[in-house]
């Protein structure tokens, strides 16, 4: 079977070609929709360490490489491998491009990158008796959330992300990759999408991951009047810096009223970003914070499918009732506090959140309507990750605009 003769123009707009077995997945729209996306979040950046995986006909790895970034490839298919080897070798490459044939399920890092980027097969598996790929097409197209479960826990571990290092998919709106995106939000990742595309009548994405402030520090107290008071008058907290009570005795809500709370329910405060524009619309950060918890909530009860924006369509059952009240089947389960401390050009804004997961007495809601075995740590988990969507600067892109939130 002859080569195919593919083309790729990197970013200094010059039109490269050579050849790949026809095994080998060439160039398309989905690795322009890449590169154009990297090219974007990278403009500013030193030479960075970065591992891609699955780098195919090596198009993606050639365009970082020429830039200055020092490329990591690892590839299940042995001929990819040959190919990407020997675009570095033929663009003069070899000293920024190192690459292994290697399953993703078998990688153990021995090194930290600022950047994981993964072009993920994206095809949902073939049903049974439906015409199949040969096997190295399936292995390069078909989705595998197995793939997924062991690069998030690995990470997880602390092996493989520099500390402000993130993760760069390219996923698709399909069932497969749905069960994917799951895993990185069960695992506590913040998501941002930076792009979005169709190609061959899929929806794709580019999503942002990453773990939200990696060095921020969870005060855990077994008893406390107000969470949102230990968190404004307790000195060094930084943004992301969290305030738990087991038991909250004297919990507030707006204009003074009390908040009752029962253990295993949710009571946290979070110090949040001081950015200018937040201090000066105190109406966007309320509103940044009703969506965060929201977001959090379908997050926990399964119903949000990829990341979060205003693409996602809202469980029917929840709702907000503007400002602060959160509410299921026109009950209030929760609410949000938020609260600002001036201290001369010094500033703190936490943001508290009280949930009722276990079973609330009449005529309050709680989650347990949703998720009856639902785990406080875990929604607590979710909770960060919107927050950190909604107000952190975060590795790449930035946080939804007023506009967007609005």
């Amino acid at each position: 079977m002859s080569p195919l003769q593919v083309a790729f123009k990197t970013w200094d707009g010059v039109l490269r070609s050579w050849k790949i077995p026809r095994t080998v997945y060439p160039p398309r729209e989905d690795t322009q929709f890449l590169s154009d996306v990297l090219k974007e979040e990278l403009r500013n950046r030193n030479s960075c360490r970065i591992l891609e995986i699955g780098p195919g006909s090596g198009a993606v790895t050639m365009a970082l490489a020429l830039e200055g970034h020092r490329v990591t490839a690892i590839d299940i298919h042995p001929e990819a491998v040959a190919v990407t080897r020997g675009v570095a070798e033929s663009h003069g490459l070899s000293e920024q491009i190192i690459v292994h044939e290697q399953d993703v399920r078998t990688l153990n890092f021995d090194s930290s990158y600022d950047l994981i980027v993964w072009n993920a097969p994206y095809l949902d598996p073939i049903s049974p008796g439906a015409q199949t790929f040969q096997w190295r097409d399936e292995v390069s197209l078909t989705a595998s959330v197995a793939d997924h479960q062991y690069l998030s826990s690995n990470i997880q571990r602390g092996q493989g992300l520099g500390e402000n290092g993130f993760l760069l998919l390219i996923l698709s709106d399909g069932d497969t990759c749905k069960q994917i995106s799951r895993v990185y939000a069960d695992d506590g990742w913040a998501m941002r999408p930076l792009a979005r595309t169709r190609h061959g009548g899929e929806h794709l994405v580019a999503l942002c991951l990453w773990r939200p402030w990696p060095e921020s520090r969870i005060f855990t107290l077994e008893e406390a009047e107000s969470t949102n008071q230990v968190a404004l008058e307790t000195i060094g907290l930084e943004p992301g810096d969290r305030v738990v009570a087991k038991n909250q005795t004297s919990g507030k809500g707006r204009k003074g009223r009390t908040w009752d709370s029962r253990t295993g329910d949710l009571t946290s405060s979070w110090v949040l970003p001081t950015i200018g524009q937040v201090i000066e619309k105190p109406h966007i950060i309320q509103l940044r914070s009703a969506l965060a918890a929201t977001d959090a909530v379908q997050r926990w009860t399964g119903s949000t499918s990829i990341a979060f924006d205003s693409a996602n369509a809202w469980h029917n059952s929840l709702g907000l009732k503007w400002p602060n009240d959160l509410m299921i089947f026109d009950k209030k389960y929760g609410g949000i506090l938020l609260e600002a401390r001036q201290q001369g050009l010094e500033s703190r804004i936490v943001l508290g959140i009280g949930i009722n997961i276990s079973q609330a007495p009449q005529p309050w809601g709680s989650l347990s309507e949703l998720n009856p075995s639902g785990d406080v740590e875990q929604l607590t988990h979710h909770m960060t990750a919107a927050i950190a969507h909604w107000f952190d600067r975060g590795p790449a892109g930035a946080p939804p605009s007023d506009a967007e939130t609005l």
